[in-house]
This record gives structure tokens, sequence and C-alpha cells, in this order.
């Protein structure tokens, strides 16, 4: 519970959220699902140069107040926090990242635990495109169908693989452990992801938004909207002001012309 307690009607707001609280899974999940289609996932802040604070008010002015979005420590720092404040029992995980290949990543997304009468279930509202829209059973072959994405847990030893298919073969998304993290472990891990020069973080601009209708992905100029059973839209941007409207339109986002200069595929546009 924070110290002092989060504007709930404000968040219910900011979210479209107009159901009666409770701890219960249905309550859970509708307000994952209201979540993901609000808050847009986004990594401005870290690609400009700013530090990212993850103190619970920061988080709540950043995302609700200012109406901007995050990426997963913001995304779930904030979604704990509602949680816990309605009484919820949540458990804040640290994963690794192995979708896109390459060699071993460090532990830098969060996602979180949330025990509802003796069931874990696993929410993550901050993981951009390929994310959860609503929250799944934390437990060996459990599966979720999506509009768009299928999702399957596997069980090795004491590690679970969060694994995905969209119109293919299953590939992974991160692997973690029950292991309970604490706020200096993330604060860590957030330090890593917002000032490390190989952070994709650091280099490209990405934005995404959820929704059960369709999914959009903003890639430095380059737009997808993705919607199921439809083939992919990609629209290439001209130019910052084409960036701006993007942002705004399909991201709810309002982006500073200044701020907008200083992302790397905008510096060559006019």
């Amino acid at each position: 519970m924070t110290a002092t307690p989060l504007d709930l009607p404000a968040y219910f707001s900011r979210i479209g959220y107009r159901g009666t609280p409770a701890v219960s899974a249905s309550c859970l999940r509708e307000l994952h699902i209201a979540h993901v289609g609000a808050i847009a996932f986004e990594n401005i802040e870290s690609l400009n140069g700013r530090q990212v604070d993850l103190a619970p008010q920061a988080l709540f002015d950043k995302l609700v107040s200012r109406r901007r979005g995050g990426y997963c420590f913001e995304q779930n720092g904030l979604f704990a926090q509602v949680l816990q404040q309605l009484g919820f029992r949540v458990q804040g995980l640290a994963a690794r990242v192995v979708h896109g290949g390459g060699p071993p990543r460090p532990r830098t997304h969060q996602l979180l635990q949330v025990d509802i009468d003796g069931v874990a279930w696993l929410a993550d509202v901050g993981f951009g495109r390929l994310g959860l829209l609503e929250p799944m059973v934390m437990a060996a072959d459990s599966t979720l169908q999506s509009p768009a994405v299928s999702y399957q847990l596997r069980q090795e030893a004491d590690q679970l693989t969060l694994a995905a298919r969209e119109r293919g073969d299953w590939f992974d998304l991160y692997t973690f452990t029950r292991q309970p993290q604490l706020g200096v472990d993330f604060e860590m891990a957030n330090w890593f992801t917002a000032n490390h020069p190989q952070s994709p973080f650091r280099r490209e601009l990405l934005v995404a938004r959820v929704t059960p209708q369709a999914t959009y992905l903003l890639h430095n100029g380059k737009l997808q909207i993705l919607r199921p059973g439809s083939d992919r839209e990609i629209l290439t941007l001209a130019d910052r002001e084409q960036v701006r409207h993007v942002l705004a339109d399909y991201f709810d986002l309002d982006i500073d012309a200044d701020d907008l200069a200083l992302f790397p595929a905008a510096r060559a546009m006019a």
C-alpha cells in the first residue's frame, strides 16, 4: 500500500473503467483490459535522455494526471499500486525477455503475480504490442486466447516461459521465476533500461496500444495497425508533424514538438 493513497476515481476515469471494483478475477480482468487499451506503452522519456521516476506519485502524475504512457516499470508499477489499494495481493516479478533472439539479456521486464482465492494470476500491462490484453492463470500449461494473439505458459524446473502465437508458429516472449522482487530490484533494472547505451529504449521510438479491436504499434517512423482477421496495415510517416498526429490520434499522446525533434527517427524528418 502506498503511503499516500492514489486518487482511484481519477485512475478509473483515465482508463474508462465504470464498474464497481472488487477483489475478484472478473474485476482484475476488466481493469487489465481497460488499462492496456487506454494508457500507451511508450519510451519517450528514456529516448530523450530523461530519468524515469518510479515513485508512486510520480507514476500517477505522469500516466494519469498528464495522460502520458510508459514502459513496464511504470505501467506495472502503477497497476500494482492501484490493485494493492483495492485490496488485491500483488507481488512484482522480474523476467528475462527472449523475444527477438540474440545473447542472453538481463532481467529487465517487470510483471505481476496477483493472488485471488488461492489462484495465482499473471498480470502484465507493460509489454507493448505482444503483451497480454487480459490476465492469465499463472500455472504450467495455462493458455489464453485473445482476439489477435494466443498465449501459453510452459514450466521447466522453477522457470516459467510465456510464449505467443500470432498467425503462425509459437515463439517465446520472456522467462521468469516466482522469486519476489523488491522496489530496489526494479530501480536498478529501470536505470539500466533507461540509461544503458545498448538498451533499445535509448535508441528507438516504441509506442504501442492494445485493444480488443486492434493493436497499434509505432516503431520510429512506421505505424502498424493489426486487426484480428485482417491484413496488417503499414503507414510510413513522412515528417514530424505526421508523427505528432499519429501519437495523438492512435495513442492519445500529446507530445511537444521540441521533444519530438529529439527522436532518432525524427531528426531526419522535416
